[in-house]
């Protein structure tokens, strides 16, 4: 280390300590130049509008209104229009309010600098400087704007802006690009160029919000493909015999287009998105800020969550306990050192402590002016440096992990191994500071243990969690003796590593046996969440550093901190406004809230689209007549999405423990619902046409009234629940008044003969006691299923 500093450039030795904006010329350029944003292209409503009347389903169902048109059959055409438009004012409706949500989080998660003000480093938001500003940068930030550098080294990474890997060295009047990443280093700078004036203004905005395809729509997607399938081959066997039957082209190609608007899950993406925007509002009210719609899918089925210990268990405002001298140098003279080897801009909280405790004993003078060099903590090397002038001197200091340390003062780690052991036996951290005044190599001036307090709520946070089916894994820099105290005052019993384990090689059966990691570094965690993840875990990350980045990526739910870097927030899927992690709880629970309602829409989903086709294909192979015409298909499908929509704050249990989705036991379920409520629509049918010799018409107004009342009610009902229907939790206001709604407008319509031929009410009442008997059945059948399944587990 001091070979590295005795080779840095010593020209910016003299830094202008006059440099800096007050405030109120700060304001005037502000009000000149605008603020340090990116402008984003914005398309017009009215696109975005014409845009839902455009795709696969859209197209079904225009082509069916052009097809009523052709054969002059208006009041189909009106219908199905109406209901086009519906699901366009609908899905328009939910995009909209999607960009807002964006709009809102982008604004929320804008990047912070450190600015100097009126003579004083301030923290403000990198929207608000101005050409002229003078910043201090470290590692972790994301430059905010083009720059100079004015003094110091940093080590930038470019790629989000020239898909360039390798890291590139700024130093001495070099100017480096808004948007990039500062891996290593502090430098101070001055800016140069903002918002859509710099070098790279046209590429994107500073924090990218980028959305994940959410696991759930690929799922349905998947689900709908294969029921597709079936109905394509029922689609052929029944057009064969409506051939047969000498129906009409037209008619055929209506008939067609029927059975595929009834195969295609046509409210999943207004329904997806929903949920997710209902998700983000209630996570936004938590402080929980969401970059990736994907995380609240994914945090229901977390098993495993990697927390790190400094300011997530622990406050992370470390204060100075003790002070051992390890050679001629007093404490004073050591704890002096230790706060010269500091930058005083910098915002680690290691380096608070030590100038804070400094400043406390007046131990610091106008002489940190005299500092010339200073080479920030390097997570690899566990090190920092600076070198100093002094008396007109030149003196190293390093600040080390006590094992490197050792090694750079070429001592003999037994020497003091047992006192760092003791300082450290209590969760302490242990620092050594080492000095070079005379050229002669660094000694080991000391030892500085620094207390980081137990948070108040990580105990019970972490009791909390684990009572949800979720394993806790520490990971932390920080040595053996540390990591296993932080544990143990937390609650968590398990092995710790070794010391000397090799994270790159970790192995997913060594991943298993341990809760506790020690030293590991940014990068280690990387690993750690892949040796997870081989074997089938959904894994939770939290981070802070730029060195988090791959890990919080990696993982299936990044979780940035409260005081994070910039680079992990835009990597992350979640981001904590507030300290510590007493909101994780929160997030799990609302993720397994929003899967337990998705659940209920993907189980009812499968059971209409079996048995809702297939009645309707074999239904005019059975009866040689239609069961139902389109334009009852197209109101039924219109007031079933009243109910699917209300799911979204329908009243649900959450599960105990982590949520996976089980398909083959949602499809076994489905399809035995789905047999059922074939087989009772078949009857519905038959009874009313063939025993009480009700018109055609008449009938298919009953059976449009049966799959209004099993397919778009009963069926929700059913699955609702993970035991009977009538258990709680009970259903919630706005799904009850939807149903209430539905069946009073069924009645209505079917017995006033609007759009249909009317039928008595007393009719609708035993198609009413009908769906209750599919429920029962339902149940009967759930109960029976259940017990032989956990039977065979």
């Amino acid at each position: 280390m001091t070979k590295v500093i005795k080779n840095k450039d010593q020209s910016n030795n003299s830094l202008d300590e006059n440099l800096g904006l007050s405030t109120e010329e700060a304001n005037k350029r502000l009000l000149k130049d605008g603020k340090n944003v990116i402008s984003e292209k914005q398309t017009p409503e009215i696109l975005l509008l014409l845009h839902k009347f455009w795709g696969v389903i859209p197209w079904m169902l225009e082509a069916s209104i052009l097809i009523n048109l052709i054969v002059k059959k208006w009041a189909d055409a009106i219908l199905i229009t109406i209901l086009l438009i519906f699901q366009a004012l609908l899905g328009f409706y939910q995009e909209r309010n999607g960009k807002r949500a964006i709009a809102l989080l982008k604004q929320k998660l804008n990047i912070f600098v450190q600015v100097k003000r009126d003579g004083e480093w301030k923290r403000i938001s990198a929207s608000e400087i101005v050409v002229g500003d003078f910043i201090h940068l470290q590692g972790g930030d994301i430059i905010p704007a083009d720059i100079k550098i004015l003094k110091g080294i940093i080590f930038v990474d470019q790629s989000q802006l020239t898909g360039e890997s390798m890291t590139v060295e700024i130093k001495d009047e070099q100017i480096a690009y808004a948007g990039s990443l500062v891996t290593q280093g502090e430098a101070d700078a001055l800016v140069e160029a903002i918002g859509d004036k710099t070098y790279y203004g046209k590429t994107a905005s500073l924090v990218r919000l980028a959305e994940k395809p959410p696991l759930l729509q690929r799922l349905a997607l998947s689900i709908s493909k294969y029921l597709l399938t079936i109905d394509i081959i029922l689609a052929l066997i029944t057009i064969i015999a409506m051939i047969h039957l000498g129906t009409s082209i037209i008619s055929i190609l209506t008939f067609v287009l029927m059975l595929l608007v009834l195969s295609v899950p046509v409210a999943l993406p207004a329904m997806s998105t929903l949920s997710a925007t209902v998700g983000v509002g209630n996570l936004a009210k938590m402080g929980i800020l969401t970059t990736h719609l994907s995380a609240i899918e994914n945090a229901a089925a977390m098993d495993i969550f990697c927390v790190d210990k400094t300011g997530t268990l622990t406050e992370n405002k470390p204060q100075i306990k003790t002070i051992i001298p390890l050679s001629s140098y007093s404490e004073n003279e050591i704890l002096y050192y230790a706060a010269r080897g500091s930058e005083t801009a910098s915002s680690d909280s290691l380096t608070i402590a030590l100038l804070n405790k400094a400043k406390e004993q007046n131990l610091l003078k106008e002489d940190t002016k005299s500092q010339i060099i200073f080479e920030p903590f390097n997570p690899e090397t566990k090190t920092s440096g600076a070198m100093i002038i002094e008396n007109g001197k030149q003196i190293y200091l390093i600040k080390a992990e006590p094992q490197v340390g050792a090694k750079l003062a070429k001592i003999d780690w037994s020497k003091i191994s047992e006192q760092v052991e003791e300082l450290s036996k209590n969760g302490d951290r242990v620092i050594a500071i080492l000095i070079d005044n005379d050229g002669s190599g660094l000694k080991l001036a000391g030892l500085i243990s620094l207390t980081d307090p137990i948070r108040t709520d990580s105990i019970e946070l972490i009791k909390t969690i684990q009572s949800k089916g979720i394993k806790i894994k520490i990971l932390t820099g920080d040595g053996k003796s540390t990591a296993e105290s932080v544990a143990k005052q937390v609650g968590i019993q398990g092995l710790t590593a070794p010391d000397d384990i090799n994270y790159e090689k970790l192995t997913s059966k060594e991943a298993e046996k341990y809760d506790v990691f020690p030293r590991v570094l940014p990068q280690d965690k990387y690993f750690i969440v892949k040796a997870f993840q081989k074997n089938g875990h959904v894994v939770g990350m939290t981070g802070d550093g730029v060195n988090d980045a791959p890990a919080l990526r990696q993982a299936e739910v990044g979780i940035a901190t409260s005081n994070a870097t910039e680079v992990a927030k835009s990597s992350a899927d979640l981001v904590l406004t507030q300290s510590g992690l007493t909101n994780i709880p929160q997030v799990i629970m609302v993720s397994r809230n929003i899967h337990q309602r998705m659940r209920t829409w993907i189980s009812a989903m499968i059971t209409r689209k079996a048995a809702i086709p297939t009645f309707v294909s074999l239904g005019v192979l059975i009866f040689k007549e239609p069961v139902i015409t389109p334009l009852l298909v197209f109101v039924f499908m219109f007031l079933g999405d009243i109910v699917t929509f209300s799911l979204s704050k329908d009243n649900v249990m959450p599960s105990p423990k982590p949520d996976r989705w089980d398909m083959k036991q949602l499809v076994t379920f489905g399809s035995f619902n789905a047999l059922i409520m074939f087989l009772m629509s078949l009857l519905v049918f038959w009874i009313p046409h063939h025993v009480f010799d009700l018109s055609l018409a008449q009938t298919q107004t009953l059976v449009f009234a049966w799959l209004v009342l099993v397919g778009g009610q009963a069926s929700l009902y059913l699955v609702r629940t993970r035991t009977v229907f009538w258990a709680k939790p009970y259903p919630g206001r706005w799904f009850v008044l939807a149903t209430i709604f539905t069946v009073i407008l069924t009645i209505i319509l079917a017995t006033f003969g609007i759009f249909m031929k009317p039928v008595s009410f007393s009719w609708m009442m035993v198609l009413i006691l009908g769906a209750f008997i599919y429920l029962l059945l339902g149940n009967l059948i759930f109960s029976v299923l259940k017990k032989i399944i956990s039977t065979k587990k």
